[in-house]
């Protein structure tokens, strides 16, 4: 379940910085033509920018999990250095 976690985590990750520059790139299109962004005239955010945000609320959400579910590190010092024995996710 952990590897399926990470998994989906890596991918919304690479999804956010899709939209992220699907965002700058449509924010440069619609400079270069002289418009604005019709649904973020409306509502004050753009389509693409509330997906970033459902996205990074994902990412938040499969953090927790990942927090939730990570084994305890033993920790040991050694001269004063610290070591835990589980890697960094």
């Amino acid at each position: 379940m952990m590897a399926k976690a990470r998994q989906m985590r890596a991918q919304a990750q690479a999804l956010r910085e899709h939209l992220l520059q699907q965002q700058e790139a449509l924010d440069a299109q619609l400079a270069k033509l002289g418009n604005a962004d019709p649904i973020r005239h409306v509502t004050g955010r753009s389509s693409l920018e509330q997906a970033i945000e459902s996205t990074n609320d994902m990412i938040r959400s499969l953090d927790r999990v990942l927090h939730q579910n990570a084994p305890t590190p033993i920790v040991t010092t050694v001269s004063g250095f610290c070591r835990t024995t589980n890697a960094c996710a």
